[in-house]
């Protein structure tokens, strides 16, 4: 099987993340965003690192897909932490169904 047409398109979402990146960080610094960015960081490094890692399975680089695997869980952990420290601030945060 052809990795290119794979890897193009990891590249393709990982030059995503890094535009999402640099608009909120823009927005951030002209005082309109309302994400801190710790919060963003966290939003974006969580699924940057597991493209990485699938980046570098399609290479053949399985140490490099390991740490990149690695990386990612305290990524995902700093995401969550992130998203319910403030319950009622954060998009994402589940409904309250209790009626």
């Amino acid at each position: 099987m052809d990795e290119e047409p794979l890897l193009f398109f990891v590249d393709i979402a990982l030059l995503f993340i890094l535009a999402e990146l640099m608009v909120l960080g823009f927005l951030r610094f002209k005082g309109l965003g309302r994400m801190s960015i710790v919060d963003v960081i966290g939003h974006l490094s969580a699924g940057a690192l597991l493209l990485l890692t699938l980046r570098a399975l399609i290479r053949g680089w399985e140490m490099v897909a390991f740490a990149c695997l690695l990386a990612s869980f305290p990524a995902h952990l700093l995401d969550l932490q992130r998203r319910w420290r403030r319950p009622g601030k954060e998009v994402g945060q589940p409904a309250d169904d209790r009626g």
